[in-house]
């Protein structure tokens, strides 16, 4: 993980700015490979920030399992993540985020309604999830601005980390 000048640091000191920054929202991508630290990040942002909303996305989820069957499995395992992100992400996190401060970032309230492009789980209080309509992914990736193009990543350059460039979406 990096910290806002880039440096790459340890897990350790990344939870612990999660105790000390309190943010809003932490969202991190679920693989097979990660899904239980994932767990405990979400577990650790649970505890020290309660009020956080812990968003997950990526292709443990897709439009094959996007329904109530498969976020009631997902979410009894993950039982902190409190909403999931389907398919590709941009529109679909922007719209959770948008739904979050139209509730006023109130978990109770956003728990308990659909977010299109994401799925939202209510298994603590209610014992149920809300399955947002399908949206559909961007048309055009120029519509987003490119972390390559715009400079945002050349400090990686010179250093022993290389950045992944994604060349297939939705595979």
């Amino acid at each position: 993980m990096c910290d806002r000048d880039g440096a790459i640091r340890n897990d350790r000191e990344d939870l612990d700015d999660i105790k000390k920054e309190k943010p809003h929202v932490v969202a991190l991508s679920y693989y097979q490979w990660n899904s239980e630290l994932n767990r405990k990040v979400h577990d650790v942002v649970r505890t020290n920030v309660p009020n956080a909303l812990n968003v997950g996305g990526g292709p443990n989820i897709t439009s094959l399992n996007a329904n109530e069957k498969g976020a009631m499995q997902f979410f009894s395992k993950q039982k902190n993540c409190d909403a999931f992100v389907v398919n590709q992400g941009e529109r679909g996190l922007v719209e959770l985020i948008k739904k979050f401060n139209e509730v006023n970032k109130d978990l109770d309230k956003l728990r308990r309604i659909a977010v299109p492009g994401s799925l939202i789980n209510d298994l603590k209080k209610n014992n149920m999830v809300h399955v947002g309509k399908d949206i559909d992914s961007l048309e055009n990736l120029n519509d987003i601005p490119s972390p390559y193009l715009n400079g945002s990543l050349d400090k990686f350059f010179d250093e022993a980390y290389i950045p992944v460039l994604e060349t297939n979406r939705s595979c």
